[in-house]
């Protein structure tokens, strides 16, 4: 048995039927090991990026995160995406209020809370595209891929996180 691939298929008296939509390649990257801030100000996470090269300016990028963040005392930590330099996907700002993806509070030192997020990124490059998690906390430290307490025992957990990056042709 052999393979059929149509690019595009015409159909009597309803027009074409096109390949928009179709996954044209997949990269993921996982982070681990664990990573640790202090810095009020977004910094970006160490060895937490996914880069993808687009077939064509048309194609779309949908970026999947998966995390998972603690922090001390009862302060908040952030997170943002980053296509290159450039913030991708952040609430709007207002007044003094900090601009993220997501934000977490975890007040139990043995817990780690997930935080995932979805974007449908417009790259409009065929170069390489390199996108990123940035990190901030409120106060206090900020972890990523454990609790706080990482207290030695099989009922506390390391955990990991993932970018998943997927080019939609468009």
């Amino acid at each position: 048995m052999g393979t059929l691939t149509v690019d595009n298929l015409n159909l009597k008296g309803s027009g074409s039927v096109s390949s928009v939509g179709t996954i044209l390649q997949t990269v993921q990257t996982s982070k681990t090991d664990t990573f640790s801030t202090t810095s009020t100000s977004f910094v970006d996470v160490t060895g937490f990026s996914a880069t993808i090269t687009p077939s064509s300016t048309s194609s779309k990028v949908l970026v999947m995160v998966g995390s998972n963040t603690s922090t001390s005392g009862a302060n908040n930590a952030m997170m943002k995406l980053v296509r290159g330099s450039t913030d991708i996907f952040i609430g709007d700002a207002d007044s003094s209020h900090a601009q993220a993806a997501a934000q977490s509070r975890v007040n139990d030192t043995n817990a780690s809370l997930t935080l995932a997020f979805n974007f449908l990124d417009s790259p409009s490059t065929t170069s390489a595209t390199t996108y990123k998690l940035q990190y901030k906390v409120q106060a206090g430290t900020g972890t990523i891929n454990r609790s706080q307490a990482d207290s030695d025992n099989a009922t506390i957990a390391r955990v990991a996180s993932s970018i998943i990056l997927l080019e939609v042709r468009g």
